[in-house]
């Protein structure tokens, strides 16, 4: 009988419990704007989880191409536009922002902006920014 009666109470006590473990786990759709100055980028960080869609607004003074590593996908960003990438986040992992083409000469910059001369070269190759997607899985 105490059996019975603990199996009739736990069961669903576990049931209603794994029910609300998974309510959140649907995919979303987020919209994050992301702008680009020189080698900087705000946010830095952008943290998702899997099959997320995404919708990334992307602005910058200079005319770049922006490009997420791991994903192969990239946008032209001109000044003064917004330029939007739209994708699902369907790939776990840190994936790298990357700018292609000319950056803003050093001379160009503040003085805030010379710690890292790397990412500000202007010749025209893939430049690597401090900025990352991260996706969690689910």
């Amino acid at each position: 009988m105490k059996r019975l009666l603990r199996t009739t109470f736990l069961l669903p006590a576990i049931l209603v419990f794994v029910l609300a473990a998974c309510a959140g786990a649907e995919p979303q759709a987020r919209t994050i704007d992301i702008t680009i100055d020189g080698p900087d980028v705000q946010p830095a960080a952008i943290e998702v989880n899997q099959n997320d869609t995404l919708t990334l607004n992307l602005t910058s003074e200079h005319p770049i191409l922006f490009h997420l590593h791991g994903y192969d996908i990239a946008r032209q960003i001109n000044p003064g536009e917004t330029a939007v990438l739209e994708f699902e986040a369907d790939a776990t992992g840190r994936f790298t922002l990357g700018l292609h083409g000319e950056l803003p000469k050093m001379d160009d910059m503040s003085e805030g902006d010379h710690e890292d001369e790397a990412h500000a070269a202007d010749d025209g190759t893939v430049h690597e920014i401090d900025g990352w997607l991260q996706v969690q899985p689910r």
